[in-house]
């Protein structure tokens, strides 16, 4: 797949100005996130060969970002499918805004639909390519979320799950001991409700053991050497995604309100400093036979 830099650069300008003009927006660290693996993804999906008026399912889409650089590029017809419908009305509001500037390519439609990975749009199995990020970290039963994409995937179709894996997770200097305790309540949460923050070393299994054959593993790095702002697009990504979880944090007994909100005036007010970052994703591709 060609990537179209003004196309897709395009998309992302377009959440940025959301983000902007609606503070009140629900969940703002998934945007965040959306824009900071921005350039990840255009790197992977050049690499991938979709084709012309293949039709697409982005489950577990949130805002449809994907979904929508996607539908910049080539002609696709994408449904992008999350249970959330604040998320998806959201995505709609963008398509609408995109779309009177002209910037789908001829022939692309993305759809928004309601749902969610257990219970995925019903019909025969049509969807010629299944698009799933940062989902199974999520999921407290990874087997049957494979087994309901395999449902919905047509036969020779393929499946890419993409997702997280912390042992792959280095940073130096070391992260102060208020962030450290406000990550560990955040991934006890996880936990807590049946998710997996070390999925990643698990989806080829996952894909597998659900009768695809893996056609491509590949780990995503990204390193660098930061001088961190106050500003700096993952350092708020960070800050709202742990105020996101404040109250759920709280209700399930991980940390005291004073404490979970000492430790996030700390990180607040930390003073920017020089770290070495480095991450990955985990992506295995995979085709039902």
């Amino acid at each position: 797949m060609r990537i179209d830099e003004d196309k897709w650069a395009a998309c992302d300008r377009e959440f940025t100005e959301y983000l902007a003009t609606h503070q009140d927006t629900p969940d703002r660290w998934m945007i965040l996130q959306a824009l900071l693996t921005s350039p990840t993804w255009k790197a992977l999906f050049g690499m991938v060969n979709l084709e012309e008026r293949w039709h697409i399912l982005d489950a577990g889409c949130g805002y449809g970002a994907l979904a929508l650089a996607l539908a910049g590029q080539m002609s696709l017809e994408i449904t992008a499918v999350d249970e959330n419908v604040r998320y998806l009305q959201v995505g709609e509001y963008i398509a609408g805004s995109l779309e009177n500037k002209g910037y789908f390519a001829g022939g692309s439609k993305v759809s928004f639909e309601a749902g969610d990975i257990y219970a995925l749009p019903p019909g025969e199995a049509n969807y010629d390519f299944a698009i799933v990020r940062f989902v199974y970290q999520h999921l407290s039963d990874p087997h049957r979320a494979t087994a309901s994409l395999a449902e919905v995937v047509r036969q020779g179709g393929y499946c890419m799950v993409i997702d997280i894996d912390d042992q792959m997770s280095i940073t130096y200097p070391e992260p102060s001991d208020a962030y450290s305790k406000l990550h560990e309540a955040f991934t006890a949460l996880q936990e807590a409700n049946g998710g997996d923050r070390y999925v990643g070393r698990k989806l080829s299994s996952y894909l597998s053991q659900g009768g695809f054959d893996i056609q491509m593993t590949l780990i995503l790095p990204q390193a660098q050497h930061v001088t961190t702002e106050r500003n700096d697009s993952s350092r708020l990504f960070t800050l709202e995604r742990l105020r996101a979880a404040r109250e759920d944090i709280l209700e399930a007994g991980l940390m005291s309100q004073q404490d979970f909100d000492t430790c996030m005036e700390i990180i607040t007010l930390e003073q920017p400093g020089e770290q070495f970052q480095s991450n990955a994703q985990v992506v295995v591709l995979a085709r039902k036979p």
